[in-house]
Parts: C-alpha cells; sequence; structure tokens
C-alpha cells in the first residue's frame, strides 16, 4: 500500500482500538490486568507506519507488554501481514536516575550536544539553539521538559546548568541560564505530542553554532540520521513514523507512564544502539543533507530486530517549534 493508505489505516487501527463501543477491537478487553498501584496501565501496544521487506508500506506493530503478544498477532491478520511487528519488553524510558558526580566545569562556548539540566533532573542534551518568535534578541536552548523543566515541576526562572547535575553541575557555578516555557506533560488519561521546553541563555554567553542544522524535513521512514553534536558518532535509521499508543515510563516522576501520538521511531545501525540514557534532548539530523527532522526523547537499548539496534523515540522538529513559537539557528552563524 502506499504510505496515505498505511497512514489511514493506521488511524483506522487506533480509533478502533480505543472504542469501547467495538466488542472486536477494544483494547481494553485484551490487555492483562496488571496492577501498578496509582500508576495508569501501559497500553501494550503501540502502531506506527513503515515501510516493508516486500516493499510499500504498512503497520508497524511494537509489543510492550508480552501478553500482548496474541492481540499483536490478531491485528497483523486483520492488515493482511502488511506489518512488521516487534516486541519492546520492559519500559522505554524518559530518563535515567540521578547520580550526581564531583563538581564540574561549564563549557564554553556552548555548542549542540553538551549535557544540561534542572537542578532537579538527570542529564539530558542541549538539542539546538533557537529564536523565540518575537524575541529578536535573546537566545534560547532547546532540550526535553523532562530534562530542564522536572516533568512540569519547573518553574519559570528556574535556573539551568551545563554540565548538568548527573555530570557535576552546581545552581551556584555552572548558570547558563533560566527556564522559560515548556510544553506540559500530560497524565493519566492525556495524550503527549512531544516532550519539549526551552531555556532562555543568559545575556554575553558565548554560543557557537557550528554544529547547528542546515535546515528542517520531515522525517521519512529509511533516512540514515544522527543525534547533532553527539560525540559517539552512532548512526540510526527511522523506522517508523506516526506512531501512536506509545507509552513512556518516566523514573524521576510518581506519575509512571505517559502515552505519546505523532512520534517516530530510530533503531541504531552498526551493531549499537541509536542512543542510551543521557541523551534525552539531543537535535536528531538527516546524516547525509544536515536537515534536522526530530527531537529525542526516550529510548530502550536492549532491542533487536533484522533493521537495527535498540529503539529511540522523538518528535518531529518542526511540530516542536511551533508548538515553542521558535525557530532553529542555523549552522554556520557565530551569535553571543
Amino acid at each position: 500500500m502506499n504510505l496515505n493508505d498505511a497512514i489511514a489505516l493506521k488511524e483506522q487501527l487506533v480509533a478502533d482500538l480505543m472504542d469501547p463501543n467495538n466488542n472486536d477491537w477494544y483494547i481494553e478487553k485484551y490487555r492483562p490486568r496488571h496492577r501498578y498501584g496509582a500508576l495508569p496501565k501501559k497500553s501494550g501496544i503501540a502502531l506506527g507506519v513503515t515501510d516493508l521487506a516486500t516493499g510499500g508500506y504498512g503497520i508497524a506493530i511494537r509489543v510492550q507488554d508480552s501478553e500482548m503478544d496474541r492481540f499483536a498477532e490478531k491485528l497483523k491478520s486483520r492488515v493482511g501481514g502488511q506489518a512488521d511487528k516487534q516486541e519492546l519488553l520492559g519500559n522505554v524510558h524518559g530518563v535515567p536516575p540521578i547520580r550526581p558526580k564531583r563538581t564540574a566545569r561549564t563549557t564554553l562556548p556552548l555548542v549542540i550536544g553538551l549535557p544540561i539540566s534542572h537542578a532537579r533532573c538527570s542529564d539530558g542534551r542541549l538539542g539546538a539553539f533557537v529564536k523565540v518568535r518575537g524575541d529578536d534578541d535573546g537566545i534560547y536552548a532547546l532540550s526535553n521538559n523532562h530534562v530542564i523543566a522536572a516533568l512540569n515541576r519547573g518553574r519559570q526562572g528556574d535556573v539551568i546548568t551545563q554540565p548538568g547535575r548527573r555530570s557535576g553541575g552546581r545552581v551556584n557555578r555552572n548558570r547558563i541560564g533560566a527556564l522559560e516555557t515548556f510544553e506540559l506533560l500530560k497524565w493519566w488519561a492525556g495524550v503527549n505530542e512531544m516532550d519539549a521546553a526551552l531555556c532562555k541563555l543568559d545575556p554575553n554567553l558565548s554560543v557557537s553554532q557550528k554544529l547547528g542544522p542546515l535546515g528542517i524535513k520531515d522525517p521519512t521512514v529509511g533516512d540514515i540520521v544522527e543525534k547533532r553534536g553527539a560525540s559517539d558518532g552512532q548512526r540510526g535509521i527511522i523506522t517508523a513514523v506516526q506512531m501512536s499508543l506509545l507509552t513512556i515510563r518516566c523514573a524521576d516522576s510518581p506519575h509512571g507512564f505517559l502515552r505519546f501520538d505523532g512520534a517516530f521511531e530510530v533503531q541504531g545501525l552498526d551493531g549499537q544502539a541509536f542512543s542510551l540514557p543521557g541523551h534525552s534532548g539531543s537535535l536528531i539530523c538527516v546524516c547525509e543533507t544536515g536537515q534536522a527532522v526530530g527531537l529525542l526523547f526516550a529510548s530502550r537499548s536492549r532491542v533487536r530486530s533484522d533493521r537495527g539496534v535498540g529503539v529511540t523515540y522523538a518528535s518531529p522538529i518542526a511540530k516542536v517549534l511551533d508548538a515553542l513559537n521558535a525557530d532553529l539557528l542555523l549552522s554556520n552563524k557565530q551569535v553571543g
């Protein structure tokens, strides 16, 4: 099937799975009755759009609970086998535990890919430098809510440090700016499209855009990508787009799981996972063109398939920028 037909089919499947009046497909009938205390249950199944080895596009079926495997096979049969089913057993994580190290120095000039965090969070990455529309003077750092906004607990003006807390950053000596705004993460029955936040950098801070992106494009299945500014040089391939019903476990939060729709999936090449704990907030770019495609927010490294190693999830960068009313600063611009 073509891409538009695959997207329409995926949306119909999601609608059926979420419809309590659909006796054949309502997901609550099939989901195991685990008890998570006060935590919401995982959906157990995530759906997206992928390319197939046989040609054309099909449905990406991601099993997040082993007890949902039989239901996943039923879904695969419904689409006539035009699906790629993989098991993502265990939790896909958005943040690692905090393990503070000794105090470290701030790296200047600031560049994309450096570790940063809020004082109450584990480290993530400085994903990109942006300008907020209507503010001609300020320069902002883009990252995740769970990196610099403390999972909705942050307040405008909270100090952001480089390096981050896990790498030894301290509020009184490693400040680079202050939390400006963030997209609210929705718990319980809420649906999220991104995990994103902005830090307004302090005036006169030295900033270099030599590692910045060269443009923006929509994520496409088959794109070979990299984390911009990362020192590991690890490449990945986009294996699914338009993901729905994806559930992410946030270790720093008492609320547990978050549902995300609209994300895309990356699997690592060269026998290595594309991302590891601490890489949240990274900007994902196409290797060949340098164009930005997404903001990384979650991963699980212990997954293998015939396409790659591990799974990483990211939000399309154009949607993130529109939500934050911001524009990327592109490469080769020296600012600050």
